[in-house]
C-alpha cells in the first residue's frame, strides 16, 4: 500500500503523537499518526540507505545533503522508537477517528485490514465505505480498483457497483499507459460486461456515464504532480 505525504512531524515523540489523536477527535490528526507508524516500518532501511549514499560520494556538497537528511531521519528514527506495540495496535482506532472526519485515504486503509477488523464494527465500515467512494470519485487509482473487486460486499447499489467494475477493468488494462483521454468505444466494452446483459437502455447510460467520470477523474489525477 503506497504511503501519503509525510505527516506533520513536529518535535513531539511519535508516542505523544497518537496519544493526542486518540484523545481527540481531530481525524487529520488521527491520519497523520497513522502515516507516521507507516513511515516508521522503513525508518530503518531509509537512514541506513543515506548514510550509504552521503558515504558513496565525494561532492563535498552532496555529502553535506545527505548528512543533513540522514540526521533529520535519524531524528525521526527516535520518534518512530517511542512507539510502544500498545501504540501501534491502536492504528484501527485512529483510522475509525480519520473516517468519522471524512479524512482522504482513511477508507481505503480501513477496509484493506482483514476482514474480521472490517466487519467488528458496522458504523466505521460504513464510513469507510462513504470515504472511499468519494476517494474514488475523486480519481484514487486503488480506491476505484478495491470498489470495483469488492463493492458487493460493501453493499454498493448495482449501478454504482458495475461502474466501479468497468473503471477498475479500464484502468488496470491501461495503467501506466500515456492516455490523455478515454477510448469511449473500450470504455463501453468493459462496461457492458460488468452488467446483465438485459439491462435496460437507460440503466445503460447512467452506468456508462459514472464510469466515464471515474476514468476522466483517475486520469485527471494521475496528472498531478
Amino acid at each position: 500500500m503506497p504511503t501519503e505525504a509525510a505527516p506533520r512531524i513536529g518535535r513531539q515523540p511519535y508516542s505523544q503523537q497518537v496519544e493526542a489523536a486518540l484523545a481527540g477527535s481531530d481525524g487529520q490528526l488521527a491520519m497523520d499518526a497513522v502515516y507516521a507508524m507507516e513511515r516508521c516500518e522503513s525508518m530503518d532501511r531509509l537512514t541506513e540507505s543515506t548514510f550509504k549514499q552521503r558515504d558513496n560520494t565525494s561532492d563535498p556538497k552532496r555529502r553535506a545533503a545527505y548528512a543533513l537528511i540522514a540526521e533529520e531521519f535519524q531524528r525521526e528514527q527516535r520518534s518512530c522508537q517511542s512507539l510502544s506495540e500498545s501504540h501501534k495496535s491502536r492504528r484501527n482506532d485512529l483510522l475509525k477517528i480519520a473516517n468519522a472526519k471524512g479524512v482522504k485515504g482513511a477508507g481505503l486503509r480501513y477496509l484493506s485490514q482483514p476482514a474480521d477488523i472490517i466487519e467488528s464494527d458496522p458504523e466505521a465500515k460504513r464510513n469507510a465505505v462513504r470515504n472511499i467512494q468519494a476517494d474514488a470519485r475523486a480519481g484514487d487509482r486503488n480506491s476505484i480498483i478495491l470498489l470495483g473487486i469488492e463493492g458487493e460486499n460493501y453493499q454498493l447499489p448495482p449501478e454504482t457497483r458495475w461502474a466501479f467494475t468497468a473503471a477498475a477493468t479500464w484502468i488496470q488494462r491501461n495503467d501506466g499507459a500515456s492516455i490523455a483521454q478515454v477510448d469511449d468505444l473500450m470504455l463501453t466494452a468493459f462496461q457492458l460486461a460488468s452488467m446483465p446483459a438485459d439491462a435496460p437502455a437507460d440503466v445503460v447510460q447512467r452506468v456508462n456515464a459514472t464510469t466515464k467520470q471515474l476514468v476522466d477523474a483517475y486520469l485527471a489525477n494521475r496528472k498531478k504532480p
